[in-house]
């Protein structure tokens, strides 16, 4: 007789957590069988989620690859499963059967073999909770968005919690969710800033949050908190920790600050906190005036990459660092430009390069030139290495509106796309592709505003659905995603 048996460490969750389980096959017969594995490539395990209204949410460890746009079959691999024997697996449902809305849920798994041998599982009954998202922060690492999913840090703040939550969206389809893993419990609500990771996939990742003048760094090894949380001075005083920090594949963390020097002018500190290793702070140089407007990117070369703009200049200032072993490493700083206005905001960004193929890295940055009653906004990419402008657009709205800008997204057209914000907190959508304004809602019809934590994610370059979407807070619980258009 086989048996199947589904195990859940956890019987209650948030919408839109994790739900890990275990299952595991048995023999439990005196011979000898021929089983089909269970392994991620197969399609012999099938899971099913009963909502107590009667809906049913079910597939395989399959659909990971099937909703992800990959045209894949099922490896059917048979063992030999000795009396007693066991095969095991894992699995994360959230990647197979989705999202789970709030209520009772009911678990259950089959296995179904191609030699017509079959086994059902016991029911697990599971309860989803709606969570009050209270904090998201999402790194938009446009270096290395195609091959990444997108890693968002987010607070759970019902019944006075601060439980912290690591989710990953795929690149591919940001609809889809690809983890959504709880790490800690917050004393308070800190804003929270994941690292980059050098590469996708490795081990170590850490989490940061200021306190006053020192960091609270959390260290994740396979999404999972490895204790304890360690405290950081900060080098100067009035330190600002610019995001997002490095995790290197080996572990290290690289931090960038910008803070008041001896001689009472902002100067940017370069902090690396090896695993193991005493702490290493560089001074790279001034930031010319009061830090504004930045936008910080690391290469695959452990190469810093920092554009930047004073509050009250208009010049765009662009700084390279190459990590280095000797004592005191160095910014090399030029200017790229001087505009006409301020600068508001400004984002790096990647593009097609029709001319070369490949890929061209860019800054994209909006100054805005109030009128008395029109608002002219004028956006710009330019090539970092040459200083060459090599998109300019413009558009104009009432100045009643106040727009200021929240987010520049540039897809992989080249094609700049903005969120803005009015003076009542509620988001616009201006597409580079359409003249006017698009107002944006939720799910239910409301309007989406800033206290919704909207974010553009662009879709991976190798997506079959080349588009933007944007994630936000529905109805102040859960985050959402939903597709704007296509580029």
């Amino acid at each position: 007789m086989l048996t199947l048996s589904l195990h859940a460490p956890r019987r209650e969750f948030v919408r839109g957590e994790s739900i890990e389980v275990d299952v595991t096959l048995r023999n439990g017969d005196g011979e000898n069988m021929e089983v089909e594995d269970i392994s991620p490539f197969s399609s012999s395990l099938w899971f099913r989620a009963t909502h107590s209204s009667g809906t049913i949410k079910e597939g395989s460890p399959m659909s990971l690859f099937l909703n992800e746009g990959f045209e894949v079959g099922p490896i059917r691999r048979y063992i030999t499963l000795e009396p007693g024997g066991t095969l095991s697996a894992s699995a994360d449902l959230i990647t197979i059967v989705g999202e789970l809305e709030e209520g009772e849920h009911i678990l259950s798994a089959s296995y179904f073999s191609g030699l017509d041998l079959s086994a059902e599982s016991d029911e697990i009954p599971v309860r989803v909770l709606k969570p009050r998202c209270g904090y998201s922060k999402t790194i938009l690492d446009y270096h290395r968005i195609i091959h990444t999913p997108f890693r968002t840090v987010w607070l759970n703040q019902e019944q006075g919690a601060n439980t912290l939550f690591m989710m990953e969206r795929s690149q591919r389809f940001p609809t889809n969710l690809k983890s959504n893993q709880r790490i800690l419990e917050l004393d308070r609500p800190y804003k929270v800033l994941p690292s980059t990771l050098e590469s996708y996939g490795q081990a170590a990742e850490h989490l940061l949050w200021q306190k006053d003048q020192t960091v609270n760094i959390a260290v994740l090894e396979e999404h999972k908190l490895r204790d304890p949380i360690h405290t950081l001075k900060l080098p100067l005083p009035q330190t600002q920790l610019l995001e997002p920090a490095l995790t290197d594949e080996r572990g290290n963390l690289h931090i960038l600050t910008v803070g008041i020097g001896d001689d009472g002018l902002q100067s940017f500190r370069l902090v690396h906190v090896p695993r193991g290793n005493e702490l290493k702070v560089s001074r790279l140089g001034p930031s010319f005036g009061k830090l504004g407007p930045y936008s910080l990117m690391f290469d695959m070369e452990r190469t810093l990459h920092l554009a930047w703009a004073p509050t009250t200049g208009k010049e765009l200032y662009y700084g390279i660092c190459h990590f280095s072993e000797a004592a005191n490493e160095q910014m090399s700083v030029k200017k790229l430009a001087v505009s006409d206005s301020p600068i508001s905001i400004l984002q790096w960004c990647e593009w097609h390069n029709s001319e070369e193929g490949g890929y061209l890295t860019g800054i994209c940055y909006l100054t805005i030139d109030r009128k008395k009653d029109m608002d002219e906004f004028r956006a710009h990419i330019m090539d970092s290495r040459t200083g060459r402008n090599i998109r300019y657009s413009s558009f104009a709205f009432s100045s009643e509106l106040g727009l200021r800008p929240v987010q520049i997204a540039v897809d992989f057209d080249g094609k700049p796309h903005f969120l803005l914000t009015d003076t009542i907190g509620k988001v616009w959508f201006k597409s580079f592709r359409r003249p006017d304004l698009t107002p944006l809602t939720s799910a239910r019809g409301q309007r989406i505003r800033t206290s919704d934590f909207p974010t553009i994610l662009v879709a991976s370059d190798f997506s079959p659905d080349r588009a933007i979407y944007l994630q936000y807070v529905e109805d102040a619980s859960y985050l959402a995603c939903k597709r704007l258009e296509s580029f």
